[in-house]
């Protein structure tokens, strides 16, 4: 509470737990007045007597509201407060007091209660009917007459009749007609994933019928094949270009294998053609040295080194051929790693890669997905 006198600053006073939620509400800053729900700031207001905002049209007029009635030592004016002592302290029973807010609240919710409710008359089912009343037949009037004396009465059948019997009253329940659920949606069936097509059936393949190929299975293609898509391709041509260009370079390398495969069996039998002519040669050499026994000429004929014709001398030039697959040397290296940069692998390669390590086999990068990876065409 502020200090009365000539000195300044604010001075501890106990607050029972019931008061001390309207003086935190009495110390908040226009952001955390803000936050409050717009039910507390009404209650606030009404605590205390404060005039609230008469059209208010947002939260902010009632927060508004609050700060203006505060003074200049941040407190409110007297007579606000004994308003509060007189009118807003509950009177003290044997129950736990609650705070001002939780009661405020549950007032609110009672004055919710208190609304009128929606008429459900007319959607209620109609009371079952009632069942007929029977009345009993009444008995025949007593005479005073002489009577017999009374015998015994005879023992009632087990089936007595008709006229006998008395149907017990059942009610008739009305039961309302229960309304049938609708089947269960079917299950949605999702859609096989296209499977790329095996590169030698792409190659027998003619250019009108990839064009038949649907879109999902050029994608297939493309992806498998680690082709980069372009954002821009928005018809299907695009992609035809793509895999007819991806056909063309398999086509072109399967050439080029076929002439290196023919090159290195041209280069076997010329290798083997001339052990044939050295064995031969050795032959004769050996059968001079007997007839003439010279042993200088046959050492002689020993250390000549044997001359490599040059045509096996030009068919293995053409075998040297750069950027092979660093993995298995044998085949051209079409597969870039994006992010280190390496032309290093192919295509066959690159699966197995992907299956095991994840790892470029140069520099040892992470492949984190076949994304990754990318095709080049070599020209």
């Amino acid at each position: 509470m502020p200090r009365i006198g000539v000195y300044n600053g604010f001075d501890p006073v106990d607050v029972c737990s019931y008061c001390i939620e309207v003086l935190k509400v009495t110390a908040m800053g226009r952001a955390s007045l803000r936050a409050m729900p717009l039910t507390h700031l009404k209650a606030y207001l009404s605590a205390y007597g404060l005039r609230g905002p008469s059209h208010a049209v947002e939260k902010e007029d009632y927060v508004r509201a609050v700060l203006d009635a505060r003074q200049s030592n941040g407190c409110l004016p007297r007579v606000n407060e004994d308003y509060y002592r007189r009118h807003s302290i509950p009177q003290p029973t044997g129950e736990r007091p609650k705070g001002f807010l939780a009661r405020m609240a549950e007032s609110f919710s009672d004055f919710v209660d208190s609304l009128p409710q929606p008429d459900l008359s007319s959607h209620a089912p109609p009371p079952p009917p009632l069942p007929p009343r029977q009345t009993a037949p009444r008995p025949p009037p007593r005479t005073t007459a002489n009577r017999p004396p009374p015998s015994m009465p005879p023992r009632p059948q087990a089936t007595p009749g008709p006229s006998n019997s008395r149907p017990a009253p059942q009610p008739t329940q009305s039961n309302p007609p229960r309304q049938s659920n609708p089947p269960p949606p079917p299950p949605s069936t999702q859609r096989p994933t296209p499977q790329p097509l095996p590169i030698d059936n792409l190659l027998t393949m003619k250019p009108e019928e990839l064009s038949a190929l649907s879109i999902g299975v050029l994608k297939a293609i493309l992806q498998h094949h680690h082709v980069r898509i372009p954002q821009d391709a928005l018809e299907k041509r695009d992609l035809v270009d793509r895999v007819a260009t991806l056909v063309e370079a398999a086509r072109a390398e399967k050439e080029r294998e076929a002439r290196a495969r023919a090159a290195e069996e041209e280069a076997e039998l010329e290798a083997q053609r001339q052990a044939l002519e050295e064995i031969e040669r050795k032959k004769k050499a050996a059968a001079q040295k007997d007839d003439t026994g010279a042993s200088e000429g046959q050492a002689s004929q020993e250390e000549i080194p044997v001359a490599v014709p040059k045509a096996a001398a030009h068919a293995a030039a053409k075998l040297e051929r750069d950027g092979l697959c660093v993995i298995c040397q044998d085949e051209d290296a079409n597969i870039a790693i994006v992010d280190c940069g390496h032309l290093c692998l192919c295509l066959g390669c690159s699966e197995l890669v992907m299956q095991s390590s994840k790892e470029c086999p140069l520099c040892r990068t992470r492949i984190v997905t076949s994304q990754r990876l990318l095709r080049i065409f070599k020209t």
